[in-house]
């Protein structure tokens, strides 16, 4: 039985770095015939800008996912993929609640999980949870700007949506994606 974990590595020359060049080329042609090249130097020169502060945080968020992969080999990994029922579902809410940073952190750890076989139902779970519950979001900048009521309003109307989205990604891959 083939699932979404068993998904191909995007390398260049996949159909997304293809997408993404032609959206840049038709953005930029846009860019310049509506508002002239410097609006087009300018917009180059703040992706630069960008991408230097953000490849770090890249790279570093892909070494973590290989240490991960190195420290918790597929052996320790069997744990995550062999837990069944419920309780694989609020794990994964629960890691996702507690994973802090970006998704500098959180992408690589669900690609570690996925080449490891866990379901891709879990994983969707986990990275639901990590999105809209994450903890450390919710100390350090929602309660300070928006204030704790908001904050644990907010937490407690998504505090279901990872499963919600556990079960459609496990129908999804039940119905559609084999």
């Amino acid at each position: 039985m083939k699932t979404l974990r068993q998904h191909r590595i995007n390398f260049p020359g996949d159909w997304n770095l293809w997408l993404l060049i032609n959206l840049t080329m038709f953005s930029g042609i846009a860019a310049w015939l509506y508002h002239g090249f410097s609006a087009v130097e300018t917009a180059l020169m703040q992706g630069l800008s960008l991408c230097l502060r953000i490849l770090p945080l890249v790279f570093f968020g892909i070494v973590i996912s290989a240490y991960l992969q190195v420290l918790l080999h597929q052996q320790q990994w069997r744990h995550m993929r062999d837990i069944t029922g419920s309780r694989r579902y609020f794990l994964a809410i629960t890691a996702g609640i507690l994973t802090p940073g970006g998704p500098f952190a959180a992408v690589p750890v669900i690609a570690s999980l996925l080449s490891a076989g866990v379901q891709f139902e879990i994983c969707v779970t986990y990275f639901s949870a990590w999105s809209l519950l994450g903890i450390h979001r919710m100390i350090v900048w929602e309660s300070g700007i928006l204030g704790w009521s908001f904050s644990i309003s907010r937490f407690l109307i998504c505090l279901p949506l990872p499963l919600i989205a556990g079960w459609w990604a496990q129908r999804l891959n039940k119905e559609f994606l084999h």
